[in-house]
């Protein structure tokens, strides 16, 4: 697969056009539309850039550490996909995915592969003729150009809308036309008629703002195809709302067996003894994840050993990255400002990848945005305001955690690392009414800075049981909860923790979803300990319909800048779980039925 492009372009993508576009003519003398006249000129051409763009793109996998991104075929593999999110019964293979006629959402944690396996499964279209489908086309959602899955998908064919005010309604209403048609009503039938697969990676990575409209559209989409097929890649924090005509798939976590398999594929010499040492770390669990595998591989391979603690491994990569990139091409050279060196660089991404986040509320940026970003940071770092293009190349040479999309547009190399320079950042922060809204916005960074925190408990109860915090969010609540469990923190046995799991559990009183990933929540360590500590301070007052309404009894106030839960109610399982563990004993408690 390492010469993909080049054979493709000769053997397969010619062919695919051709005969997508000997459909597409009489399609339109069919409809009629002589407005695709310029269409049909430029689709080739079109259509040409667009599979040879993704084609490059499904070859390759940006790796930290790497100076070059890693053939995709042969520094991965294929991971489980299973068919059912309840019972995981069914793991069905790429090929058979991709035969599917049915519209699809893979959901998978963070670093779970999700785009990894879409760059897979574009690969074995191109190279497997017998297909239900006549043509892949890609949109990467967290660079969308527009705000409409419509425009962008015939922004690649050439189709340009019309946009027309419609009359009398008030707020304006401006609507897209593709000839007499709304876009809402041709773009399906255009899909069908070409028999389009069309691939959405990273509904999650969409802005928030748009979230909700860009899912609505998919969904509206979907219930219109027969012929064609959309395939939709989502983080499961992010998977709230079921779409109708959907079929949902989940990518299993990493089995022993396929550890082994990547490891002996990365470290064919020392794969035995970097998988012993890996047993004796106390994150050893967290290596059935793809991203955070590849970490301790790209670790193991240049160190020799590994960091001891969970914490360590992101900040590890990401000094070991900055500090030795030259280095590892044998070029040993100072940094060109002297000042900009591995810590300074490394404070530098943490602030760029927040004001990223959260001002400008992007997974990806220009020239500009970057600069404008540089401008407002060049004077801390001691750097030239005249120098923005070399100081950004600079940091791009010396890494690799910057990519480069296509002219000018760059990303991180994956969302986990941008996540995890953004926590830094924040633990630098004042804990203040920002850091609260920042709850709002996007919660995961917030997670993975409790896991960074020298004092996870107090991160955590300043968090959710904050004075300013008014409005406590399910929504918020359950992708911080996801990212939590994905992370594994190290709590500390507390007052503080187990009145903050109270807090948890009264604010999402009645939600089913959060129910259950708080008891997967308390499988952490301490968790049920802590929760223990504090249900002594209050009163059963009743349990009806498996609820029980409890009342603090203590006045006595935190000496955290936070409130205790007083008053609320809680899922009886959660104490029936205590119970299990022989941690309470239900009996004694006043109020519940044994």
């Amino acid at each position: 697969m390492n010469e993909l492009v080049p054979i493709l372009g000769k053997e397969l993508i010619k062919p695919i056009i051709d005969n997508f576009s000997k459909n597409f003519l009489p399609w339109i003398k069919q409809e009629k539309r002589s407005i695709f006249k310029n269409t049909v000129r430029c689709l080739p051409e079109k259509l040409e850039v667009h599979c040879i763009d993704i084609v490059n793109w499904s070859n390759k996998i940006p790796l930290m550490g790497f100076s070059n991104p890693r053939d995709t075929e042969l520094f991965s593999t294929e991971l489980e996909i299973s068919s059912n999110i309840n019972t995981r019964n069914t793991v069905i293979s790429e090929e058979e995915f991709l035969n599917e006629r049915t519209n699809s959402i893979i959901i998978g944690s963070p670093g779970s592969g999700k785009t990894t396996t879409i760059k897979r499964l574009i690969q074995k279209f191109f190279t497997n003729h017998d297909s239900n489908f006549a043509i892949p086309i890609l949109v990467r959602l967290r660079s969308l150009k527009f705000e409409s899955i419509s425009e962008e998908v015939l922004d690649i064919f050439g189709i340009q809308p019309k946009y027309v005010k419609l009359e009398g309604s008030k707020p304006d209403i401006i609507k897209a036309f593709i000839g007499e048609e709304p876009i809402e009503v041709f773009l399906p039938k255009f899909l069908n008629y070409n028999k389009v697969l069309l691939f959405l990676d990273g509904l999650d990575e969409v802005r928030t703002e748009i979230q909700g409209e860009i899912f609505n559209e998919i969904e509206s989409l979907g219930l219109k195809l027969n012929q064609a097929r959309i395939v939709v890649s989502v983080r499961k924090s992010h998977f709230t709302k079921r779409a109708n005509h959907f079929e949902y798939y989940h990518i299993r976590s990493l089995s022993k067996d396929r550890i082994i398999k990547i490891s002996k594929k990365w470290l064919p010499r020392t794969y035995k003894a970097f998988l012993k040492e890996l047993e004796l770390k106390p994150y050893t669990d967290l290596a059935n994840r793809p991203i955070f595998l590849t970490i301790l591989l790209i670790l193991y391979d240049k160190e020799n050993s590994l960091p001891e603690e969970p914490n360590e491994v992101y900040e590890e990569m990401t000094f070991l990255v900055i500090r030795d990139w030259d280095e590892q091409r044998g070029i040993k050279r100072k940094s060109k400002y002297s000042g900009f060196g591995t810590r300074a660089k490394l404070r530098f991404l943490s602030e760029v990848a927040f004001a990223l986040m959260y001002k400008l509320k992007s997974k990806s940026f220009n020239s500009k945005e970057i600069g404008n970003i540089y401008e407002k940071l060049h004077k801390k770092y001691s750097l030239p305001i005249e120098e923005l293009h070399d100081v950004v190349s600079e940091i791009e040479s010396h890494n690799g955690i910057i990519i480069e999309l296509g002219y000018n547009k760059y990303e991180f190399s994956h969302l986990s690392i941008q996540e995890y320079l953004c926590a830094r950042h924040i633990l630098t922060l004042p804990f203040s009414k920002e850091v609260i809204n920042y709850f709002h916005e996007y919660p995961e960074p917030l997670a993975i800075a409790i896991c960074l925190s020298q004092a996870p408990n107090e991160w955590f109860a300043n968090l959710i049981r904050n004075r300013n915090l008014v409005n406590r969010s399910k929504s918020s609540i359950r992708r911080l909860l996801e990212r939590l469990l994905v992370e594994v923190p190290t709590f500390d046995k507390d007052h503080e923790l187990g009145y903050t799991i109270v807090q948890i559990m009264f604010d999402t009183h009645g939600d089913e979803e959060a129910k259950y990933l708080i008891l997967d929540f308390l499988k952490l360590l301490n968790t049920k300990e802590s929760l223990v500590l504090v249900l002594r301070d209050y009163q059963f007052i009743q349990v009806v319909n498996n609820a029980c309404t409890l009342s603090r009894l203590s006045h006595e106030a935190s000496n955290l800048f936070v409130t205790h839960p007083a008053y609320g109610d809680i899922h009886l399982d959660y104490i029936k779980l205590l119970d299990s563990e022989g941690l309470i004993d239900i009996t004694k408690i006043d109020k519940i039925p044994t």
